[in-house]
């Protein structure tokens, strides 16, 4: 190889290394804005996990939809339960309520609630 190619490849390379620094620069500037517009800080080895309370029997529950997610929440705010659900597959009068909130009274008509969305 000349020296007209070798300066061409470093030249490459010296590029490469500059848009891949850029679009981690980028990556790190959303996670901090998603982090400041949710309240929710970026843990990659801990994918969004929140605490998880155990449900108690014949407690009051609220089903809504939580950063583009079906949860369980207690009347205290905290999260019991994801429920894998795709949110844009339900009817608008479903998403108006979940974004509202759901109050479901004791564990039997939360299991109701939860197979009709679940199936």
């Amino acid at each position: 190889m000349d020296r007209k190619n070798i300066f061409s490849i470093n030249i490459l390379a010296a590029l490469l290394v500059i848009l891949m620094s850029i679009g981690t620069i980028c990556a790190v500037c959303l996670l901090r804005a998603r982090e400041k517009d949710h309240g929710v800080a970026f843990d990659p080895s801990n994918k969004a996990e929140e605490e998880v309370v155990n449900v108690k029997p014949d407690a009051v529950y609220i089903i809504r939809e939580h950063m583009g997610e079906l949860c369980v929440f207690d009347q205290g705010g905290n999260m019991l339960e994801r429920l894998d659900v795709p949110l844009i597959a339900l009817p608008a009068a479903d998403r108006q309520k979940l974004t509202d909130g759901i109050t479901v009274n004791g564990d039997d008509e939360l299991a109701r609630i939860k197979e009709d969305f679940t199936g």
